[in-house]
């Protein structure tokens, strides 16, 4: 009773175990089957059965032999199967199987499946083998993931070697963990190998390096356009502009390099910041002024002579037509810059001045230049551009002027001076016989009303003689020491008398003390204020001015000493351009009557004591003559002004002392 009992208690064990058994290979996912020990199946789930393309009917097996499966057989696995059965190895390899092609299983519209085969060997106590437990799994759809993963990963390792961007992952160890080949060409440091980054950045930019780093790394972004100073395997240091990108790879914090090595670039930047410098400097040295347009016409250039010379800064004249910064006329009053600048007449070769031209000013002055252009070329030999050198001639025309004038003069006064004593000697003759014919006339009226006026026209003949003489050196002034503001208002008075012009004086109460020859230096404000009212015969305003002045207030190129400045100004019809630099000719005047000597015997007497004299004068608005004699500056003497106003001859004649 007892063994029944017992064999009761096994039996329900086993029937158990074979339910929990049954359970278990039914609901896997996995298709299992159970071979005997003659590899023959005696029961297998239903994926099995969906794997091979069979239904399962009322339980039926499907009639399969594992040792006779001649796919296998054809794949070379039968030795690896009958490992289990005989030795009870348990066995596992991978079977490109085509379900169709077994003949066991009479399928042909099953699939063809990359199949992981997994064989268990179950042995009985004696160790013999007795069942085997055969589960496939369907790699298929895996492995053409990873295919595609890894053709994936190749197609984009192609593509980052062969990227001239320089590309490195560094790990938070400071580790290279994957760079491409540019990197390694650019650094020389392989994957894997272990790099202090942070002694391989260049000192000076170590600490912000540094700053930046941390930031990427606690805050997940990324920084553009780094410049950073990174040394090589080979002991250089590399500019490398980079972006820093922190990103996440298996679940680690890293970061991502993503740059150009700019090391060249820098240093043709270098290159060309130090020519550039050199170039400024030159340009900053020399005298002439150089401007630079580009194929538009638009300035790029201005060195420090240019701006003084235009009156444009550097900064204001960046970017505006060159014809506006570089106003250029012609002697008729045509503009001529745009004619400069054509290409097509523009030479690449820096030679002998195109041109001579009036610059005007950003004020508005005009001083005469001379012209250089050359035109800028690229590479290729095409204009891209010109340059235009110019510097100021005013000064060394006005010296040619005057050396041609104080030739004129010096010859003229040689002439004067023969001609002027020889006709002296018969005025005297003619005078003293005018003399002798008067006490020979007895009272005659009508014969001593004759002789006077031949004696009036030997007189008027007799002062033309000595404006003659002053152009001799027979002329030469006797100077002595004057304060001028009492004769300078003397002469202005002496020359308005009768005229219908009224005049101002400005003199100043502190007036240097000059050395002058009293009778020419009245002649000279005489002969002025004369020109003065000539000008204006329907009358009008006069100023004289008299003041003292300093080198640094003018820009004369003679004027080098302390002066007076003595000014005569009407408002008459002016001076055309034409004929400024003629006007102290001998024997020229832009009046219908006079001689002509007027003007030159002012320059004549100025320039023997030693001073300058020049003229400023626009049609329609009048001249301004002006007096620089040099002078004995005094101390200033304190003191307040008065306006003294008289009558003279019927007119007002207004005096500011």
């Amino acid at each position: 009773a007892r063994m029944m009992e017992r064999r009761r208690r096994m039996e329900a064990e086993l029937d158990k175990s074979e339910k929990l058994f049954t359970s278990i290979v039914e609901q896997s996912p996995f298709p299992i089957w159970i071979a005997d020990a003659n590899g023959e199946n005696i029961r297998h789930n239903q994926a099995f059965a969906e794997l091979i393309g069979l239904d399962e009917n009322a339980g039926k097996i499907i009639s399969y032999n594992l040792l006779e499966d001649n796919v296998l057989q054809q794949q070379g696995h039968l030795e690896k199967l009958e490992k289990v059965f005989l030795r009870g190895e348990p066995v596992s390899f991978i079977s490109d199987y085509e379900i169709s092609q077994v003949k066991q299983l009479n399928n042909p519209d099953g699939s063809r499946r990359l199949l992981e085969i997994t064989v268990f060997p179950v042995a009985d106590r004696q160790g013999c083998v007795v069942n085997a437990v055969v589960q496939y799994e369907d790699i298929t759809e895996k492995r053409r993931v990873e295919k595609a993963i890894r053709e994936s990963e190749e197609r984009f390792r192609a593509m980052f070697d062969t990227s001239r961007d320089l590309m490195a992952i560094i790990d938070g160890q400071d580790k290279l963990q994957w760079t491409n080949l540019a990197w390694c060409d650019v650094f020389g440091f392989a994957p894997g190998v272990h790099v202090d980054w942070f002694s391989k950045v260049h000192p000076d930019d170590l600490e912000n390096f540094f700053v930046l780093w941390h930031n990427v790394q606690n805050s997940m972004g990324e920084i553009n356009n780094l410049e950073l100073r990174l040394k090589s395997h080979s002991g250089r240091y590399v500019v490398l502009e980079t972006t820093i990108r922190s990103i996440e790879v298996d679940g680690r914090e890293m970061l991502f390099f993503d740059g150009y090595d700019i090391t060249l670039r820098k240093r043709t930047e270098q290159k060309l910041s130090e020519e550039k410098e050199r170039l400024r400097v030159t340009l900053k040295s020399i005298a002439e002024g150089v401007i630079a347009a580009d194929a538009e016409g638009n300035v790029v250039l201005i060195n420090d002579a240019a701006e003084q010379l235009t009156g444009w800064s550097s900064d204001e004249g960046f970017g505006r037509p060159l014809s506006e910064v570089l106003s250029l006329y012609s002697d008729s009053g045509q503009q001529v810059t745009d004619n400069l600048i054509e290409f097509n007449s523009c030479s690449a070769e820096y030679g002998l001045p195109q041109c001579q031209c009036y610059l005007q000013t950003s004020q508005g002055t005009r001083r005469l230049v001379d012209i250089h252009r050359s035109a800028i070329t690229n590479d290729k030999g095409d204009k891209v551009g010109v340059v235009v050198v110019f510097n100021d001639v005013t000064d060394s025309r006005r010296l040619e002027e005057e050396l041609q004038r104080a030739d004129k003069l010096e010859s003229l006064g040689v002439l004067a001076g023969g001609i002027a004593h020889d006709f002296n000697n018969i005025l005297t003759s003619v005078l003293g016989n005018i003399e002798l014919a008067r006490i020979y006339s007895e009272d005659n009226e009508k014969v001593n009303e004759t002789l006077d006026r031949a004696k009036d026209s030997s007189l008027s003949a007799k002062e033309l003689t000595s404006r003659l003489l002053t152009f001799s050196k027979g002329g030469a002034p006797l100077k002595r020491k004057q304060d001028v503001a009492q004769l300078t208002l003397d002469s202005v008075r002496l020359a308005l008398s009768g005229s219908n012009v009224q005049a101002q004086l400005d003199i100043a109460s502190d007036l240097w003390e000059v050395e002058v020859d009293i009778d020419q230096f009245g002649q000279v404000i005489r002969n002025l204020v004369v020109n003065a009212v000539q000008s204006m015969p329907q009358g009008g305003d006069l100023l004289v001015a008299a003041a003292n002045s300093q080198p640094a207030e003018h820009n004369l190129p003679n004027l080098d000493f302390s002066c007076i400045v003595i000014s005569v100004t009407d408002k008459g019809p002016g001076i055309d351009r034409e004929s400024v630099p003629k006007i102290f000719d001998p024997f020229f005047s832009t009046k219908d009557r006079g001689s002509g000597l007027g003007l030159s015997v002012c320059y004549s007497i100025i320039q023997r004591h030693g001073g300058l004299i020049d003229v400023q004068s626009e049609p329609g608005k009048g001249s301004t003559f002006r007096v620089f004699l040099p002078a004995f500056p005094l101390p200033v003497t304190k003191g307040g002004s008065k306006v003294i106003c008289r009558k003279e001859s019927g007119r007002e004649l207004r005096v500011l002392l």
